[in-house]
């Protein structure tokens, strides 16, 4: 695996764990190689933990903290958490999902963008991928030129 030419990788995953069993390896590599890799999270990763499909806040935080605590072992330059409903993103316009990963690669400037695999069993898995395909789309004057997928085994 080559170093972006940027020097710059971002890492679109639904849940906090799914960028570390999809691809740590990768981003651990990358990381040891002087890229900046960035890692945003889409869904919240718990609110379909519970019956009430509430977001427990001890439980979201709980989570946040383990993937920073991942993210610092492997090296990962920065973690941005979003907001949107676990296990319910077929609920979400693919345009918002698009839109959100437009704004980060439009502040990370990403030469190259780890996602979810296309084939995912995993509904958010699948519409994280739709989405940073859409918003990925060859474009003049966009960064990105490697657009990799993962697959998280659990789920595929």
């Amino acid at each position: 695996m080559q170093v972006p030419t940027n020097n710059t990788a971002l890492v679109v995953a639904a849940h906090p764990d799914d960028e570390v069993l999809g691809c740590g390896g990768t981003i651990a590599r990358l990381a040891t190689a002087g890229c900046d890799v960035h890692v945003a999270f889409l869904a919240d990763g718990v609110g379909s933990r519970d019956v009430a499909q509430r977001v427990d806040a001890g439980q979201l935080e709980q989570r946040r903290a383990a993937a920073q605590k991942a993210a610092d072992i492997l090296g990962v330059a920065s973690v941005s958490f979003d907001d949107l409903p676990d296990n319910r993103l077929d609920t979400v316009p693919l345009l918002d999902i698009a839109q959100r990963v437009e704004t980060l690669v439009s502040q990370y400037q990403p030469g190259m963008v780890l996602t979810h695999f296309a084939g995912d069993l995993n509904i958010d898995h699948r519409r994280v991928h739709q989405g940073v395909v859409t918003a990925c789309r060859p474009q003049q004057g966009d960064p990105v030129r490697q657009l990799l997928c993962f697959e998280v085994a659990s789920s595929t």
